[in-house]
């Protein structure tokens, strides 16, 4: 009960926040409770009901720039524990291989998205299994990085997309790889690998602007709305365990 009541306050007091660009954002924590604002009503009403039930366990979450939605999640109540897909308005193509994925029995870590469609096409990413993925409308460069972790049974631990096609690519042992990224993002990279800080998550909004996650609930950022900052700073208080952040930046359309 105390947290539905958290997810109702975080929801609602965010409402008369607007930005330029109308900006939304959804925050994932602990097992399978969130933070959100100006995002579609379908991702609302379904992260709500997930966070009233405690056996759910959230995986992941996808955002497209088109509105579109998907979450993994489990329902840790039932033996042996099963994987469950929510999803709305996410392209025919998408569906189809992530749910060829779900019933292969994997386990899906991120569904990464490009902050916009690039000629028309989306770009994404699904990781699984450690050191699996699949992707469309991706650079080279990070298909080749991909391939090459794979081979060498490497974990990949997490994918960002960026506006301008470039990429980060977190993997294990500490180890970060990127490509045409904003050089104030190189440096704090490198400045959390020299402070033994465990980089662990990462994702881009549509300025290019960008959020780092580490440790338990460490976060570091640039370009993002300042109700997201206030956010993950009232999480980091309360020691909560901050699991992702996922952007919705579509220009005059909510």
């Amino acid at each position: 009960m105390q947290n539905t009541a958290l997810l109702f306050i975080i929801f609602f007091s965010c409402i008369g926040y607007n930005t330029q660009a109308q900006e939304g954002w959804t925050l994932w924590f602990n097992k399978n409770q969130f933070a959100a604002q100006d995002i579609p009503n379908s991702l609302l009403d379904k992260q709500q009901k997930l966070s009233a039930r405690s056996y759910a366990n959230v995986n992941c979450v996808g955002l497209a720039p088109d509105g579109g939605w998907v979450i993994s999640y489990t329902n840790t109540a039932q033996q042996p524990t099963e994987s469950h897909l929510s999803w709305d308005g996410t392209h025919r193509d998408f569906m189809a291989i992530l749910q060829d994925i779900k019933a292969a029995g994997s386990s899906i870590q991120q569904i990464a998205f490009s902050p916009i469609n690039s000629y028309n096409k989306q770009s994404w990413i699904i990781l699984y299994d450690n050191n699996e993925a699949n992707w469309k409308n991706i650079a080279p460069s990070l298909i080749d990085k991909i391939i090459e972790l794979n081979q060498a049974n490497r974990t990949i631990k997490s994918i960002g997309l960026s506006i301008n096609g470039g990429w980060v690519l977190i993997a294990d042992d500490n180890t970060v790889f990127w490509e045409l990224i904003p050089e104030k993002m190189i440096s704090e990279i490198k400045l959390l690998q020299n402070s033994n800080k465990l980089i662990r998550y990462v994702s881009f909004n549509l300025d290019n602007g960008w959020v780092i996650l580490y440790d338990n609930n460490g976060a570091s950022w640039d370009k993002i709305p300042n109700s997201l900052i206030t956010q993950i700073q009232t999480l980091q208080k309360q020691n909560e365990f901050i699991k992702g952040i996922n952007f919705y930046t579509i220009k005059g359309k909510l």
